[in-house]
């Protein structure tokens, strides 16, 4: 973990994958090949777990699970298609040139970060991002604060590594429609009542 402390950008294979196959695609013009949220394909028996875990008939409305019935980009669809013509799949290199360089554009162009190549970590999941930036910027017994309500996970994994987990309520709406915000009072109040100072805040 030592080792690891420094800047880390984390980023899923599939993202990865889905951004460097859209980067490699010529924009299209309009109303041609862009990504629509009108039209929601049947998922059911597609070993989806947001719609296959519970029978049809049990009446339960599938909204505990954060995944959009959205089809792909054409681009990613495309990419993904060639990819399986091809017909061989063996090892591949953890990190391809093209996907790292895809986003390290994609950070430098929408947030103006620049990124060092060596900085960038493929892992296989935000969970599994989680474990490993609460194991690289805090020791055992210290606390990870993160706002909440919050993915459970979240709150779930610094206890799985014996840190200590402290939440920071963030204030409901007053009225529908309006966001979430951060009492910045009360979270200094609880840090200084917290027996162990956080390392590290979590934002979701």
């Amino acid at each position: 973990p030592a080792a690891m402390r420094g800047p880390v950008a984390v980023a899923s294979l599939a993202a990865v994958a889905a951004v460097a196959a859209a980067l490699q695609q010529k924009p299209s013009p309009p109303g041609q090949g862009q990504l629509g949220f009108d039209a929601c394909p049947d998922r059911r028996g597609t070993g989806s777990v947001k719609w296959d875990r519970y029978p049809a008939d049990a009446g339960i409305q599938p909204m505990w699970v954060a995944d959009m019935d959205v089809q792909s980009p054409p681009a990613v669809v495309e990419a993904l298609r060639r990819r399986v013509d091809h017909g061989c799949f063996g090892y591949n290199v953890a990190a391809p040139p093209a996907s790292v360089e895809a986003v390290r554009d994609y950070l430098a162009r929408e947030h103006g970060w620049e990124v060092d190549a060596a900085a960038i970590t493929f892992l296989p999941g935000v969970v599994q991002g989680l474990s490993v930036c609460t194991l690289a910027y805090s020791a055992p017994g210290e606390a990870v604060a993160t706002p909440t309500p919050v993915y459970p996970p979240i709150l779930a994994n610094p206890r799985i590594h014996g840190r200590a987990p402290l939440a920071l309520p963030m204030v409901p709406p007053p009225a529908p429609g309006a966001p979430w915000t951060f009492d910045f009072a009360d979270w200094r109040a609880r840090l200084r009542a917290s027996k162990q100072a956080p390392r590290l805040l979590v934002l979701c």
